[in-house]
Formats: C-alpha cells, structure tokens, sequence
C-alpha cells in the first residue's frame, strides 16, 4: 500500500487504487484547491478561455455600470 502526502495540505494519504497519480487527499478543501489549481492551469494554458472569460467579464460590467466604483467607495479601507 502506497502512502502518498497530499499537494495541498501536506498531510499523508492513501490514495485510491481506482485513481492513477492522486495527489490530493479526499479532504473537501484540498479537493477545491485541486480544481482551483486545474482550472487556473486551463485559463493560463488557452487562449479559447482567456477570450471566452474576457467576453464575460465585459459582458458582466456593461450590465453593472458603476459597480466598481460603489464597490470601493463601500469598502475604502483608511
């Protein structure tokens, strides 16, 4: 039996026999740092999704005029 220390946490695992190169424990917070990681790699990785998250995001602030500035002016930290 394997014992493997997990990528997030860094405590020792098991991983599953079912699951080739498991790095990450079963812990829900290493399981979201897992995919946090993931999807981060695929947005560093493709330009589809850079574009693709550059058209939402103009989208998202054409309907919200004046969020940021509300945002800020809410949350100055002084």
């Amino acid at each position: 039996m394997t014992i493997r220390q997990c990528k997030a946490c860094g405590n020792p695992f098991t991983p599953w026999p079912q699951t080739k190169n498991q790095q990450f424990c079963s812990n829900p917070g290493c399981q979201n740092e897992r995919r946090r990681r993931k999807q981060a790699k695929r947005r560093r990785e493709s330009p589809i999704m850079r574009e693709s998250d550059a058209l939402y995001f103009k989208d998202w602030s054409a309907k919200n005029p004046g969020y940021w500035q509300k945002y800020r002016a809410e949350h100055a930290s002084f």
